[in-house]
């Protein structure tokens, strides 16, 4: 035996207490031995709170009866395992009278039903219009979870609530009716079942008298059901030993939960004569000398944790880490760091606990990263089914149609590898996907059928040189009644039976394909005398279903496929609970129809609700535990790390209740309805101070700084608390973005990284050092990576060396046949537009990424008119408005302008009714708005054009030379000349540009040209306002005005004309302001022609380089689709510019890897 054997005259029922992580439950196990010694036959039971508790104390009682010479005493025949549900269900059993137990799922059903039954009879005064909402419905299940723990009979609680108001009413209505349903159908819920115990036990004294120990163990707190269960069983068991954890009251340090937990305890043993029941002993008294671990900082850690005058010790030496890295992923990393050394050093994984406040924000991330470091970890808390990714996108799927089949959410479902639809192919889908993008899809069942079908058809767009989507109208047709087969397919029922709408879920999920005969929830809806078939499916035969299990199972990954396998089960767990529940509901009668939106409702707060045992189970047999703090009470290990120490996690916030404030539960109280404050709930400190306590060797603490939003998060005050307890501590820092050290890497990839950051200088280790060797050598063993590592390395100093030309891997083709293709490409025949030549002006690159590998941003429907739409009917109302001023022989002045008005109103009304159609959107709510916003603005810029204020005519104080298109007009009148000159495109020739690179050719459409005197002027709309400045085009970074110029001059040369090309101006709609005035003779005009011809023989040659024309604040333009794959740095900015300068080769990489 061990040296914490019971006093030879113990007492009947013992309460155990001490410092926590001292003996207790070494205690316990010593009394089971003892009672086993003289009775080997005894019947003991053992009740703990947890199934890791339960687990952990078997394995403790077996490795302790293994030093005995019985058989019998290492089997241990005899003791039960319970946590207090099973312990009621046993006693119920015993005592004869078995219930029936609803779940979870049953229980919101009922509770359902129950509040909307009170809402038809107009009983509910004040929720009545939040009464049939999920979130109020699990508000008020969890009050009743509360009121039945703390004992409060309905009968009672409406007692008091009549002396409230009518909230108070309403929830005491409720609670009475959900009770009554209960004990209608003879069931009981989980604390029901603790009720019956109670009162078997009252009216039973013979029930479990034949229990000759009773342990209770793993404790700090107890509800009143709880109390009276195990009081009851003490006051007749042979003998009763219970542990509760303690520390001694000091300055600054209460632990609320411990201390009120045994006060209740007591309370409750106590005699109405009385006597008490529990005899006391205090564990620390007993041994002498308190507990002792193995290092003297945990010890006195413990001792004087949260103690503001307790003395700190200053040697922790190794038995102490804290951690700091800046998110939860590297906070987690590092831990697992730590963790894999000590399990490299040979130290067992079972001896190793993690814990955290909260397990669902670390679970994820401890289950990956263990993975990629390989370390045998089981992470205790189950994953949330509504995490799980299948089961997301059967619900995102299923709600499809509620939302109105949303754009994004539509296509995410279509290209899932879960589904496979049998109404559309994945050509068919991505064909969907361009199709909504071109004719901005969205939402809406209709308007996808539409836009489909109006693929058919062509649509205008602004850049006449690119189309759109091309569809016959056969396959246009095709694809919208599979379009509408899909969409029929998964949008649910409007109303059924709980049966019939469980049957169309699994029905659109579909048959496991391994399966050997139909799941459960299949037989449960055949006739139970009907024999089962299974369905072989035929191949020549679409399936019916979107192939979900089959999708699942067909995953490359097996670890991802039991995982899906297993939330799938889950799943339809869920789903066979709510069908239990409907049907204890509809007791004997016919089952009722609900509508569909209450049935999902359901579904949602049972599948909410609902967790998955992680693949390999929660065996943590041969692995390291993760798991929360509540769950790790009373589970000592020699290296325990305690994560989420950040202000905000660990202590976690405290809320108050959303049903009764803080002050309202102290209301109750005082009535006699046992109902904890949000202090007494929530007591961190005493569940901080049981996992510090834990620890034998060595204890670990982390924390991380920053937020998802990139604020800093200060510590929490437990890590301070610690820090002023144990000085001296060693607190490692990762600084965010760093490496880990070549020592610390985990897997092969973080050695890699770690070694590169060495490599650069960034690093902690010497690259050539022993460890930097090893990890070298290590990597090179280990295949082709680290030498593609080495090169990639040496390619990127070679790119960033200002003084190494452009070459193939910067920009500049160097493959003979890839150039000639090129210049095939972009030679004579080609014929160019101005954005084109704008492209390759502003960055050789742009062009190459747009125009030669066509990659195109692609960005997100929205609703209403985007940024081309709203142009083009900008500049469709200005062209005939301006055409039909022509046509009427008005000139552009202020005499005129009340008819021009009258001509753009009637334009934009004629405009505006077509444009839905034309443009291709669906008008939106605000679509009234963005026509008057269009109308005024237009409106504004015609008024100025016909005043004496018109930017063509140079008013008083301005220079000349800064207007100079308009001090060349003069006083000449000007008319509408010519709207939407064509050249190039719809049969009319292209304009030509003889130089250096031959004779280029291009195309586009001029806006607008006016006459004045025997000159025309260029006009071109923008509706932006962003100036185009003349050094732009001289500077060959913007070419539109000068191919504007050349063109009119080739139109009216074509057309006979005698007029002379002026110049040109661009007019901002936005601002009313014009830029870019030029003159047709200026000599910016034969600069920019210069830059032109250079321009389109570097590309010709291959030459697509990231050298912008020039800089503004870092970047060659304000806004670049490329600039994710743009390589711009520094060094570029200086490397040789002269297109004609020799390639040279890259050289051998080693001088750039030393």
């Amino acid at each position: 035996m061990s040296d914490f054997a019971l006093p030879p005259l113990a007492p009947e029922a013992t309460l155990i207490s001490g410092a926590v992580g001292c003996g207790k439950t070494e205690a316990t196990i010593d009394a089971i031995l003892d009672a086993r010694l003289f009775r080997p036959f005894s019947t003991i039971w053992v009740v703990l709170a947890t199934g890791q508790q339960i687990h952990a104390f078997r394995e403790r009682l077996l490795a302790r009866s293994a030093d005995s010479d019985t058989a019998e005493d290492r089997v241990q025949f005899g003791v039960e395992f319970f946590n207090f549900d099973t312990l009621y269900t046993r006693l119920l059993d015993e005592a004869g009278n078995p219930q029936r137990q609803v779940q979870d799922t049953a229980r919101y059903q009922i509770l359902r039903d129950v509040i909307g039954w009170l809402a038809s009879r107009g009983d509910l005064e004040h929720y009545e219009p939040i009464a049939h909402t999920p979130g109020f419905i699990g508000l008020v299940a969890g009050l009743i979870h509360e009121l039945k723990q703390g004992m409060a009979l309905p009968e009672r609680f409406a007692e008091v609530a009549e002396t409230r108001g009518p909230k108070d009413r309403d929830l005491a209505r409720i609670y009475t009716g959900y009770q009554a349903f209960l004990l209608d159908r003879r069931l009981v819920d989980r604390h029901g079942a603790g009720w019956l115990a109670v009162r078997l036990l009252e009216d039973h004294p013979a029930l479990a008298n034949d229990v000759d120990l009773l342990v209770i163990d793993g404790f700090d707190q107890f509800s009143q059901v709880q109390l009276q269960v195990l009081t009851a069983l003490a006051r007749r068991v042979s003998r009763t030993v219970l542990t509760l954890a303690e520390a001694p009251t000091a300055p600054g340090r209460h632990f609320r939960r411990l201390a009120q937990t045994r006060d209740r305890l007591l309370d409750a043993g106590e005699s109405q004569a009385g006597e008490q029941l529990w005899r006391t002993w205090t564990l620390d008294d007993a041994l002498g000398s308190g507990c002792t671990r193995n290092h003297p900082a945990l010890d006195h850690l413990v001792g004087h944790l949260f103690h503001s005058g307790a003395a700190a010790h200053r040697d922790p030496g190794d038995a102490m880490t804290l951690l700091e890295a800046p998110d939860v992923g590297r906070e987690v990393a590092a831990a697992l760091r730590l963790v894999k050394r000590r399990l490299l050093d040979g130290t067992p994984p079972e001896t190793v606990l993690i814990v955290a406040r909260s397990m669902h924000q670390y679970a994820g991330a401890l289950r990956e990263t263990a993975r990629a470091f390989g370390v045998p970890l089981v992470v205790r808390t189950g994953m949330r089914l509504r995490d799980n990714p299948a089961i997301a996108l059967l619900l995102l799927l299923i709600d499809l149609a509620a939302l109105d089949f949303p754009r994004r959410e539509v296509l995410d479902t279509l290209h899932s590898p879960y589904f496979a639809s049998p109404d559309l192919t994945p050509d068919a889908v991505a064909l969907l996907e361009r199709i909504s993008l071109e004719r901005q899809v969205v939402r809406g069942r209709a308007t996808w059928l539409d836009a489909v079908l109006d693929a058919a058809h062509p649509r205008r767009s602004e850049n006449r040189d690119e189309s759109g989507v091309g569809l016959d109208s056969v396959t246009a047709r095709e694809l919208h009644e599979a379009l509408a087969r899909h969409f029929d397919r998964i949008t649910p029922p409007a109303d059924g039976t709980t049966y019939a709408l469980v049957r169309w879920i699994m029905d659109l999920i579909g048959p496991d394909p391994d399966a050997a005969a139909e799941d459960e929830i299949d037989r449960a809806e055949d006739d139970p005398h009907t024999e089962v078939l299974v369905d072989v499916p035929d191949p020549a035969v679409p399936p019916d279903h979107l192939g979900l299990v089959a999708c699942v199972r067909a995953g490359m990954d097996a670890e991802r496929v039991a995982r899906d396998m297993a939330a799938l089960h889950e799943f339809r767990r869920v789903l066979r609970g709510i069908r239990a529940a409907s049907d204890l509901l509809a007791g004997e009668g016919e089952p009722y129809v609900v509508e569909w939106g209450a049935f999902r409702a359901e579904l949602e707060l049972a599948v909410e609700r609902a967790r998955v045992t992680p693949v390999g189970g929660r065996n943590r047999l041969g692995r390291v535990l993760a798991t929360d703090v509540l769950e790790a009470r009373g589970l000592p290990h020699e290296h325990v790390t305690i994560l989420s120490l950040s202000e905000g996690v660990f202590p976690a916030p405290e809320s108050e209740d959303a049903l009764y404030q803080e002050s309202e539960r102290v209301e109750l109280e005082a009535a006699g309805i046992d109902m904890q404050t949000v202090l007494e709930r929530s007591d961190d400190m005493s569940l901080f101070y049981q996992a510090v306590g834990l620890a034998r060797e060595t204890l670990t603490l982390t924390r991380f700084t920053v937020d998802d939003k990139g604020n800093a998060v200060p510590p929490s005050p437990y890590w301070t608390a610690v820090r002023s307890v144990v000085e001296n501590v060693d607190v490692k820092r990762i600084p965010v973005g760093s490496a880990p050290g070549i020592i610390e890497a985990a897997t092969l990839s973080e050695a890699a990284v770690a070694l590169a950051a060495a490599l650069s200088g960034e690093g902690v280790d010497a690259p050539d050092g022993d460890h930097g060797a090893a990890a070298h050598n290590a990597l090179l063993e280990r295949g082709a990576m680290w030498p593609h590592v080495l090169r990639a390395r040496a390619l990127e100093a070679w790119r960033e060396d200002s003084a190494a030309p452009f070459d193939r891997h910067s920009g500049q083709l160097t493959e003979p046949d890839l150039i000639a293709a090129v210049g095939r490409l972009l030679g004579p025949e080609r014929v160019w537009s101005a954005s084109q030549f704008n492209d390759y002006g502003v960055c050789p690159f742009r062009f190459f990424a747009r125009r030669l590998l066509r990659l195109e941003e692609l960005q997100e429907p929205e609703e209403g008119l985007d940024v081309l739409q709203r142009g083009l009917l900008n500049h469709t109302i200005l062209e005939r408005t301006y055409a039909q001023v022509g046509a009427e022989g008005l000139a552009i002045t202020p005499e005129n302008q009340a008819r021009a008005l009258d001509i753009l109103t009637a334009a934009a009304a004629d405009v505006f009714a077509d444009a839905p159609a034309a443009l291709g959107f669906r008008p939106s709510a605000v679509w009234a708005q963005e026509r008057a916003e269009i109308e005024r603005r237009l409106v504004w810029l015609v008024t100025l054009d016909f005043s004496d204020d018109s930017p063509f005519r140079l008013r008083p104080r301005q220079r000349p030379d800064a207007h100079p298109v308009a001090a060349a007009i003069g006083d000449d009148e000007r008319v509408p000349f010519a709207q939407e000159a064509v050249f190039g495109l719809d049969g009319e020739p292209p304009v030509e540009i003889a130089g250096p690179a031959g004779v280029i050719q291009a195309r586009g459409v001029i806006d607008r040209l006016d006459r004045a005197g025997d000159s025309v002027i260029v006009v071109d709309y923008k509706s932006g306002t962003t100036p185009h400045p003349v050094d732009d085009m001289a500077s060959g970074r913007d070419y539109q005005m000068i191919l504007y110029l050349l063109a009119a001059r080739a139109l009216l040369d074509r057309a006979g004309r005698s007029e002379t090309v002026l110049g040109g101006l661009f007019c901002h709609i936005a601002n009313r302001q014009v830029s870019g005035e030029v003159l047709a003779n200026d000599a910016a005009v034969d600069a920019a022609r210069e830059h032109l011809h250079a321009q389109v023989q570097a590309a010709r040659a291959g030459r697509f380089v990231v050298s912008p024309n020039k800089l503004e604040r870092g970047r060659c333009v304000s806004y670049c689709e490329f600039g994710a794959l743009c390589r711009l740095s520094r060094g570029y900015l200086h490397k040789p510019a002269d297109p004609a300068a020799p390639s040279t080769t890259f050289p051998d990489g080693a001088e750039y890897n030393k």
